[in-house]
This record gives structure tokens, C-alpha cells and sequence, in this order.
């Protein structure tokens, strides 16, 4: 009976491990259950289940003090910085959702079976909201939207280059595709894990359906980051080992993308664009021929180390508080008037950090990315577990990673903050427990 209870025990632990990976990173942030934060309430509701199930196999947690020690000095400086900006209860939910949530999921990984899973979830989540993407493209409607019931402010199908641009359960179009690009990342690190041709075929099916997603965003600094990680990680794994996946992908996309244009003119015309769109970063002329209907997604980033320097004078240590907002006024022109405009969003995490922090704070994250990436690096970087294919899992997250620190010079973040901090966890989990190499030599009777 009582080891009856004990695995009964077990299976809910892990059941709420799966369930937890697939709605976490894609539960939309403006939808509340009686005015509260459903993603908050998810969070305590899965870290008080963790305490209450005591008798779960867990594993250890014996990640080296350097990465403990940078994270620990992290929540100080950040707990210090909204003590003294009196935000320290938006804090606390942070710390919860962000950190203790990650260590129940550290300890709840303890195989190279559970991990793999968890990473189904994932995917399985991100292939819905997928769908669900590729719909509201070709219908501007977003089924997350009657989620909002927090009254929030979502920049639903903004125009660019007179394309209409996906959100999904995002705020914006920009978190949506550094969602896709961790996703796509996370993918190609799981085809890599299957030795069956029969078994890939559904996650190329969802490889293709995000990297549709990630189009039809129209965000051009992070697809070209997307892009970056893609061909880091085919250079990681052998480029002669994945032209036939290549090819394979490709055909599949193409017919897609036929079936796609047939039903709906629609699609080819956003195709067009994004092509024109990318080929605008090197050329001028094609920005010309696209029309300035909204910009060709430069905006005023170049202007924004001025001001964010300005606004911050007199609080350049601590910053100014999350909950103080952006807001700077100057003159702008169309050409034949003047007026006045007021920016209010800062599309650089670095200067988001620094408005916000202060120095402090901008300096203890960039410690913390450093952290990880070193993290990543030392961690026997090259090798790969006996279960793994042509990838470790420390060298998916050092290259994921790399390029999502090179998107914020041009991008701030927002809801793809959930998936990052998955991929943490899930990093710490392989890590210290050894690339689970243990557990499976354990499994197959290896001494």
C-alpha cells in the first residue's frame, strides 16, 4: 500500500511537471482568474504542490557555486533595487514565477526520459499557438485576445510595410518571434534526439508551422537572429548531416507555402514583403519600393541612448522603477510640419535595464547573461550525453542564448521571458544531474 501510495505520488509530481512546461511559457500574461494574475496563480498553485508532495523522487541539485553564486547575487541586487523603489511585491511575484517555480522544476527533472517530455510539452504548446498564429494572419483574429480580462494594452495586428503582423499571447509581435526563435532552437535540438526517420516527421510539421509564425511577425532583427541560430546550430551538429533534413524541411515549407498562396493572396503578399523587408537592411531602395507607410522598423532606436541618458539624470545608479514608464516628447516632422511626438517604449533591453535599475541593475543582468553563457561554455561544452545525437543540450543553450543577447540591442523583453527562463531551468536540471547519464546507466543496468 505504501509503495503503491509513493508511485501514485511519482506520476502526479511528473504530471504536473508536463502540464506546467506546456502552459508556462504560453499562457497569455492579461488573462486573470478574479482579478489576479492567472500565470501568478499557476505558479503558486504548482510550487505548493511541490510541497506537498514530499515523497516525490527529486533529484539533487549540484549545479557549481559560480552560476549559484550569480544568480543569488542577482535576486539581492534586484530585491534591493525594488525595496528601495517600493515595488518590492511585483518582486515577489517575479521571484516566484521566476525563480522558485525554476527550482521546483530542477528538482522535479531527474531523467533523460523526463526531460525529453518535458520538451514535448513544449513543443506541443508552441505547435498549437502555431496554428492558432497562421489563422489570426489570415483572419486578424486572435483567439487570445478574449483572454485579456486584466484590461491590458496588446498591440493587436500592427501594419508594417502595410502587412499585417501576428501577436499570438504575446503584447507584441517582436516577443512573439524571440518566443519562435527559442522554440525553433528547442526543435532542432529534439529532432537531433530521434534515430527513426518516422519520428522526425512531426516535429518538422512543427518546425515549419513556427517558422511560419516567425514570418509573418515581420520582425526583421529577430528573424535575422533566428536565422543566426539556425545555421550556428546546423554548424554545431555537421552541415553534411543535416542537407538531407535540410532538403526534407525545405520541400515542405515550399509546398506549404504553394498551398498557402493558392488559398489566399494574402500570404504570397506578406512573402513578398518580408523578402523586401529583409533585403531593406542592406539596400534603401527596396524600403523605397515597399512605401513609408509605417516605417521600415528602424523607428528611433539610434536616438534612444540620448534619451534614456537625459531621462535618467540624478538616478543613474538605482534607475527610476519598473512601474515609472518611458515617456520622452521632441519634435518630429512629416516632411512639410512639425509636432510634437512622445516615445514610450525603449526596444533595447540594455537601456530598459538601465532606465528602469539604474547602473546596478543593468550591470547585475549582463553579469547574469555572462553567467550563463560561461555556464554553458565550461559545462564540457563539446561533449554530448550518451542518449543525446548531434547536440548537447549545453551547446543548444549557449548558441539560443548568444543570439538573444546580441536581439537586445534592438529589442526589449517582454512575454518570451517565460521561455528563456525554461530554457534556463531545464539547463540547470541537465547540468546538475550530469547530462542524466547516471540515471540512464542506472535504468540499463550499467554499473
Amino acid at each position: 500500500m505504501i509503495s503503491r501510495h509513493l508511485d501514485s505520488q511519482k506520476i502526479k509530481g511528473t504530471t504536473f511537471l508536463y502540464i506546467f512546461c506546456f502552459i508556462y511559457p504560453i499562457i497569455p500574461l492579461y488573462f486573470g482568474i478574479f482579478q489576479v494574475s492567472a500565470f501568478n496563480l499557476m505558479c503558486l498553485f504548482f510550487v505548493a504542490s511541490y510541497a506537498f508532495m514530499q515523497k516525490v523522487q527529486k533529484a539533487e541539485i549540484r549545479t557549481e557555486y559560480g552560476i549559484q553564486l550569480v544568480i543569488i547575487f542577482w535576486i539581492i541586487i534586484f530585491a534591493l533595487i525594488n525595496l528601495y523603489h517600493s515595488d518590492f511585491t511585483t518582486y515577489i511575484y517575479e521571484l516566484l514565477d521566476y525563480v522558485i517555480a525554476g527550482y521546483v522544476v530542477v528538482r522535479l527533472i531527474n531523467s533523460d526520459s523526463k526531460f525529453i517530455k518535458a520538451i514535448d510539452c513544449i513543443i506541443l504548446g508552441a505547435s498549437i499557438v502555431a496554428a492558432f498564429g497562421i489563422i489570426e494572419s489570415f483572419s486578424t483574429f486572435n483567439i487570445f485576445e478574449s483572454l485579456n480580462n486584466l484590461n491590458s494594452i496588446i498591440v493587436l495586428n500592427p501594419l508594417r510595410f502595410g502587412q499585417k503582423r501576428i501577436v499570438s499571447f504575446t503584447f507584441q509581435t517582436i516577443s512573439y518571434c524571440s518566443y519562435c526563435m527559442f522554440v525553433l532552437a528547442l526543435i532542432f535540438y529534439r529532432i537531433t534526439l530521434i534515430k527513426h526517420k518516422n519520428g522526425k516527421v512531426k516535429y518538422q510539421i512543427a518546425y515549419v508551422l513556427v517558422s511560419i509564425n516567425s514570418i509573418l511577425t515581420l520582425s526583421r532583427s529577430l528573424m535575422l537572429c533566428t536565422l543566426l541560430c539556425q545555421i550556428l546550430l546546423l554548424f554545431k551538429c555537421g552541415y553534411k548531416t543535416w542537407v538531407k533534413p535540410i532538403l526534407q524541411i525545405s520541400g515542405l515549407a515550399v509546398v506549404s507555402c504553394i498551398i498557402l498562396f493558392m488559398v489566399s493572396k494574402h500570404f504570397f503578399n506578406i512573402f513578398q514583403s518580408v523578402v523586401y523587408m529583409l533585403l531593406a537592411a542592406f539596400d534603401e531602395k527596396y524600403a523605397m519600393v515597399l512605401g513609408d507607410v509605417d516605417g521600415t522598423g528602424i523607428g528611433d532606436r539610434a536616438n534612444l541612448y540620448i534619451w534614456v541618458w537625459e531621462s535618467i539624470k540624478g538616478h543613474l545608479v538605482l534607475g527610476l522603477g519598473k512601474s515609472t514608464n518611458f515617456a520622452y516628447s521632441y519634435l518630429a516632422s512629416n516632411g512639410a510640419d512639425f509636432y510634437l511626438r512622445t516615445k514610450t517604449s525603449i526596444e533595447n533591453q540594455y537601456l530598459n535595464l538601465l532606465y528602469h535599475y539604474g547602473f546596478l541593475g543593468m550591470i547585475s543582468e549582463i553579469i547574469l547573461y555572462i553567467g550563463l553563457l560561461w555556464h554553458c561554455w565550461k559545462q564540457k561544452h563539446g561533449d554530448k550525453a550518451p542518449w543525446e545525437g548531434k547536440l548537447s543540450f549545453n551547446s543548444v543553450c549557449f548558441i539560443t542564448f548568444l543570439c538573444y543577447f546580441i536581439s537586445f540591442f534592438g529589442v526589449h523583453q517582454i512575454d518570451e521571458k517565460r521561455i528563456f527562463c525554461l530554457f534556463i531551468f531545464f539547463l540547470l536540471a541537465y547540468t546538475s544531474n550530469y547530462k542524466f547519464i547516471k540515471e540512464s546507466n542506472r535504468l540499463a543496468g550499467v554499473k
